[in-house]
């Protein structure tokens, strides 16, 4: 029996790693003035910041539905197989409150709480992937998973915070204030929750450099396997550059991801967003 592996939206992965592990995405959803539309289906982060620009007006998001799930978990155990469906955090959303409630009508699903969001938890998905492909069982995959979810370790920096802050998704940024003084604080994703951490203050591209180095200089708990470079519309390809160069000359990591996050993360953090992201051992 084969196992399909499937994930929210808000769990970030590049398209080439979609396809090479045959992983499935249900799109989250979002909405502008009472229009929905599908993550990365037929609005992307460009898209999404660009309609902000232009009208204002800051998107909220919405979960997808019981009966969404079931229709996804019907298409993928069709052929006998059976499913492991990775949701963003529960704390966060109803997406894996809506997913469980769909899985009661297929023994054959398992539906798991990451606890976290974008493509940290997306390492975890990859991990999983590998263990499928190495003929190990479901409820093994399980629980060499419930152990990763405490190693992902989620992370990013903003070039600006007025999305975090007007949406109210993370209360110690309104607590500490959009833009102040010119710091540029980084936020923790841990236990499904998002935080502030050490605050960095200048320019753009030195804060990066300085989160980057806190990240992982002399860490000797990475697990080298993967890291993953994951970027908001509004960076570019130089600074992109500049970010793996930072990477490399503290970890040697064995592959190094790059990003594109999902429109559902930018409705909520907006544009010039970078994030480092690595499990564990």
């Amino acid at each position: 029996m084969s196992i399909h592996i499937s994930i929210d939206s808000t769990i970030t992965l590049p398209k080439d790693q979609l396809e090479k592990f045959s992983i499935s995405v249900m799109p989250m959803h979002i909405v502008f003035s009472g229009e929905s539309f599908d993550d990365s289906v037929n609005i992307d982060a460009k898209g999404l910041i660009e309609r902000y620009q232009q009208t204002g007006e800051i998107p909220s998001t919405s979960a997808c539905s019981i009966g969404e799930y079931q229709d996804l978990f019907s298409r993928l155990t069709a052929d006998g197989s059976e499913v492991i469906h990775f949701c963003m955090a529960s704390e966060m959303s109803s997406t894996y409150q809506n997913a469980k409630a769909a899985a009661a009508d297929f023994p054959s699903v398992s539906v798991v709480d990451t606890h976290n969001i974008t493509s940290a938890t997306g390492l975890m998905v990859l991990k999983a992937a590998e263990l499928r492909n190495d003929g190990y069982s479901v409820r093994e995959i399980l629980r060499r998973v419930d152990e990763m979810i405490g190693k992902v370790r989620s992370s990013f920096i903003l070039e600006n915070l007025s999305f975090l802050a007007k949406n109210g998704r993370c209360p110690s940024v309104v607590a500490f204030g959009a833009n102040v003084l010119g710091i540029k604080p980084s936020i923790v994703v841990e236990n499904g929750k998002m935080s502030v951490g050490k605050k960095y203050r200048g320019k753009f591209d030195a804060c990066i450099v300085k989160y980057i180095r806190d990240l992982l200089e002399n860490n000797d708990k990475i697990d080298l396997s993967r890291v993953s470079v994951e970027y908001a519309y509004g960076i570019t390809d130089a600074q992109i550059d500049m970010i793996k160069k930072e990477v490399r000359k503290y970890q040697k990591f064995d592959e190094t991801l790059t990003v594109y996050t999902s429109s559902t993360i930018t409705a909520h953090c907006g544009q010039g967003v970078i994030g480092v992201l690595f499990l564990e051992k």
